[in-house]
């Protein structure tokens, strides 16, 4: 009776634990539709309803259709407790179109717990792009040098693709195809050389792309650039030379696209700009370190030549200088003393007290082509000094007269005297007493008339010493 009762007791024990065993399931975060060859994920929660812990598996049949994987596909799970795993489908037939019951199984460890879950799927027709088509340029590009374009391409279906036709095309400026294949998951990069013309406008231009399988655009993207304006200023400079005149052409010329700022400057030294003129008028004129700095400050718009003309003009100041010196030559010629008068002292006559006489000679000449008249000549004898009748030579004075101071003036009336003409005058002058010391003679004055004007020329002083020195002046 007691082996029955523990046999029962048993029995008891054993089927209260099996209706206590069990797990239950459920899904969050699911995605039930995907397109062709994409994959949805769901989160599968297992709850463990049993009175122990439990290790339980998760998988998923294998099929060539489809491929699952799940995250933890082994989950420990405490008595009443839940955990979750990640579940990852993906569908690897391209005619995987349709709705599909997808069935995991679920079961413990020793296996008393095995149960199946559904997770319904629908697969759409693929409308996206199946290629990821990316464009990489510059945001700027300088026409005169060109760009490069680059195009990446991402095979992001589950197939091969052959002879995939790439069209990449920039408004009117550029256009350019290729023919490639694409293996799965295979990524390249394409490479464009960007080039303009001359007369490409600067703005912003589209850049598109388009992958065609057939007829079929199967990736395409869009982006954009800058073509930029720039400037290209060239200055030139010219020059034309003669004797007396310079001619200086100065220009800048914009060959860019863009309009820029610019300035010319020319510099004159302190002399030079009173014979310089300019073309334009200069916008500032200030000193610099070697003489006048002229500016011209101007915005160059494209295609635009700024030109400055210098002239420097010599022909003046050339005439002008020339009419100076004919004026200078006019006036030294009129001041010019046409006859001339020299006077020396031939011989000294002495005693051994000192000076007692000389011998005087006066050299008049007309030293002018042309014939001068009422010459007059006039000598000086200091006083002590003096004449007799008998002491001249050919030449004898029409006046001799005592001045106020006891001077003896001596005068001869030449009268004319013809161009180059030349007289000479000589006397003998004797002193009335010995002369010791110096003894100086006057100089000797030849007159004449030009015009209402009477022209004076002097000769030297003499100046006698008792060494008999002589020393004309």
């Amino acid at each position: 009776m007691k082996i029955k009762f523990l046999l029962i007791t048993l029995i008891f024990l054993i089927s209260l634990n099996i209706a206590s065993a069990g797990i239950e399931l459920s899904e969050k975060n699911s995605q039930n539709q995907i397109q062709e060859g994409g994959s949805a994920t769901f989160d599968l929660i297992v709850k463990n309803e049993d009175r122990r812990e439990r290790d339980i598996f998760i998988t998923f049949p294998y099929s060539s259709n489809w491929r699952v994987n799940v995250n933890p596909y082994l989950l420990r799970i405490p008595s009443k407790s839940i955990k979750e795993a990640r579940v990852e489908i993906f569908s690897l037939n391209k005619d995987n179109l349709g709705t599909f019951d997808l069935i995991l199984n679920i079961k413990s460890r020793d296996e008393v717990i095995k149960k199946d879950y559904v997770y319904k799927i629908t697969v759409l027709p693929f409308t996206g792009d199946e290629v990821l088509a990316q464009l990489v340029l510059p945001e700027r590009i300088d026409p005169r040098v060109g760009g490069d374009l680059k195009v990446k391409l991402e095979n992001i279906r589950n197939e091969d693709f052959e002879d995939l036709e790439v069209i990449v095309e920039s408004e009117d400026i550029f256009s350019e195809k290729r023919f490639l294949d694409l293996k799965i998951g295979e990524v390249t990069l394409e490479e464009f050389d960007l080039s303009f013309s001359e007369n490409a406008e600067p703005r912003r231009y589209t850049v598109d792309v388009e992958v065609k399988r057939g007829n079929k655009v199967i990736g395409r993207d869009s982006s954009s650039f800058i073509l930029a304006g720039f400037t290209d200023v060239v200055e030139k400079t010219s020059t034309e030379e003669s004797l007396f005149t310079r001619r200086i052409v100065i220009s800048k010329v914009n060959g860019g696209t863009e309009p820029k700022q610019e300035k010319i400057t020319y510099e004159t030294s302190n002399f030079k700009k009173y014979f310089t003129i300019f073309s334009r008028v200069p916008d500032d004129v200030r000193e610099g370190e070697d003489g006048i700095i002229h500016e011209w400050n101007f915005i160059l718009d494209s295609g635009g030549v700024f030109r400055v003309e210098i002239f420097t003009d010599y022909i003046n100041i050339f005439w002008s200088f020339v009419i100076v010196i004919l004026v200078i030559v006019f006036i030294t010629q009129m001041k010019k003393k046409r006859v001339m008068i020299t006077k020396r002292v031939l011989s000294v006559n002495k005693d051994k007290e000192g000076i007692s006489g000389m011998k005087v000679l006066l050299h008049i000449k007309n030293r002018s082509r042309r014939p001068i008249q009422d010459i007059k000549v006039t000598d000086l004898l200091p006083m002590l000094i003096g004449t007799s009748p008998h002491s001249f030579g050919t030449l004898h004075p029409n006046l001799v007269k005592k001045t106020s101071i006891g001077n003896t003036r001596l005068t001869w009336n030449i009268g004319e005297l013809h161009g180059g003409e030349e007289r000479i005058i000589s006397y003998v002058a004797k002193s009335r007493l010995s002369i010791i010391g110096k003894l100086i003679l006057p100089s000797a004055v030849v007159s004449y008339k030009r015009g209402s004007r009477v022209i004076k020329s002097r000769s030297g002083k003499l100046t006698l010493l008792t060494a008999i020195k002589e020393e004309m002046s």
